[in-house]
């Protein structure tokens, strides 16, 4: 992976220049944008980092764009920078998530700070997202009875209960209690639980019902 970006939405040229050049100066890689449309046309090209974010931008907020990203389904941790604001906005944009706010003017030492909170929390959301597309995939080569039985096993089943809600013999279960293992690449029961961490399989069950 390449080094995280960070994007930067800021209608006023001499902060937005000022704050690129101190960022570009700490070693980030960084991408202004001059308003919230610029910014959202080059949002699908997205793949991870943090957004610098202003708040007061004639014709869309940044609390606009903040609920745009989120119905978009973008997971970009938001740092807001604002010269001035109210304190609903302020609340309204943690609500969503935000990781910090900043009033202009704000030491360096301050932005630096809240970009590396950002950035880590990113790389969480990334290593989450990769392992999740991992997972995604063993489950894919599933089969619809197998994945049923997975779903019974993370939740304590035992082989005789699972054939009873089957209808079938406990020896097939058994059967298909080790194709599960041995698919979802995990030898035992404890390290399926930990592969499936977090994962509600009851949705990506009903994901793939018929």
């Amino acid at each position: 992976m390449g080094q995280a970006c960070i994007y930067l939405v800021d209608d006023d040229n001499d902060v937005r220049q000022a704050v690129q050049y101190a960022l570009e100066g700490a070693g980030y890689l960084v991408r202004a944008f001059s308003g919230p449309k610029e910014f959202q046309s080059y949002a699908p090209s997205i793949t991870g980092g943090m957004l610098l974010l202003d708040m007061r931008m004639p014709e869309i907020s940044g609390l606009d764009v903040q609920v745009w990203l989120k119905e978009h389904g973008y997971r970009i941790p938001i740092v807001f920078i604002s010269g001035e604001s109210q304190s609903i906005e302020i609340i309204e944009a943690f609500k969503l998530k935000a990781v910090d706010f900043l009033l202009k003017p704000f030491p360096l030492a301050k932005l630096l700070e809240a970009v590396e909170k950002a950035l880590k929390l990113d790389a969480c959301h990334q290593k989450r997202a990769s392992h999740e597309t991992h997972v995604r995939r063993l489950w894919s080569s599933l089969t619809p009875r197998e994945r049923e039985v997975c779903h019974f096993m993370t939740k304590g089943y035992a082989n005789r209960e699972i054939a009873e809600v089957h209808q079938s013999l406990p020896d097939t279960v058994k059967l298909h209690r080790r194709r599960v293992l041995e698919k979802m690449q995990v030898d035992s029961l404890p390290a399926l639980h930990e592969l499936l961490e977090g994962v509600d399989l009851s949705v990506w069950l009903a994901e793939t019902a018929p």
